[in-house]
């Protein structure tokens, strides 16, 4: 969900603190200490569970105090600046970095960057000859220890597996056609989504806003459909060819997965 105005000034107006998942910047300049900083933070977010880093938000003790914002036309010289600093000196690299602009006045905006919860973790800072591992806590950034590394990579390794698993099982399904409709017997293409962080920290549907149509996209199969359905897994919709078989179906899964086959 993108940052607003109205959300800004609701930091403000509540003093909220800073966390695990958002920081406060009065203003970021191009010193190697500057860099630096930045740079342990985004690869903080990345090797944690993402975040949002505010630069034109004052804080005081930790908690929002005022925006201070910084000056428009300097909006995407700045982008520009983080952007080459993240893909120079994070190593690997962190795909999807969102930065975004709000106005908060004529010739201010506080910018909002964006750190995604990384598949690619864990990520490096790689800055003056400093190769350094950093995670995201309550009370800020800490560098990481041997012991978080074992567990960073781990996670990443049981994450694939995990993955490959699901896949597998769900192909399994298919072949044998036993799946929740009775598919046909022409071949069949599946496509699958898969939220970052699966299985651990996948994000959870709204299935709510996907009954109320929301989110648009019931059936993602080329023909007509059926539905919303559902199963334990969650709801689905499903295409009909004749009698009591069906082309495809799409499947929502409460962890976040969505399977298209068709």
């Amino acid at each position: 969900r993108e940052i607003t105005r109205e959300n800004l000034d609701a930091l403000v107006e509540n003093s909220v603190e800073e966390n695990r998942r958002l920081e406060y910047k009065r203003e970021y300049n191009s010193s190697d200490q500057a860099k630096r900083k930045i740079l342990s933070e985004l690869s903080a977010f990345a090797n944690t569970d993402g975040g949002d880093i505010l630069i034109g938000v004052t804080e005081e003790d930790g908690l929002a105090h005022s925006l201070s914002g910084v000056p428009i036309d300097s909006i995407d010289r700045l982008k520009l600046s983080i952007q080459q600093l993240a893909d120079s000196c994070l190593d690997p690299k962190i795909i999807d970095l969102q930065m975004t602009s709000i106005e908060i006045s004529e010739n201010k905006a506080v910018l909002a960057i964006r750190v995604p919860l990384s598949f690619s973790a864990p990520h490096a800072l790689d800055f003056q000859g400093k190769h350094r591992f950093y995670r995201r806590t309550s009370s800020g950034v800490d560098q990481m220890d041997t012991e978080d590394l074992r567990i960073a990579f781990g996670k990443r390794t049981a994450s694939i597996e995990a993955i490959d698993t699901w896949i597998e099982s769900r192909n399994s399904l298919i072949r044998g056609r036993t799946t929740i409709v009775n598919l046909n017997k022409w071949p069949v293409i599946a496509v699958r989504m898969i939220p970052l962080g699966f299985p651990e920290t996948a994000a959870q549907l709204n299935f709510q806003d996907i009954q109320d149509g929301h989110m648009g996209w019931w059936n993602l199969g080329n023909n007509g459909y059926s539905g919303p359905q559902w199963n334990v897994d969650g709801p689905f919709t499903s295409t009909h060819y004749s009698g009591a078989y069906s082309t495809g179906y799409t499947q929502y899964f409460r962890q976040g997965n969505v399977e298209v086959v068709d």
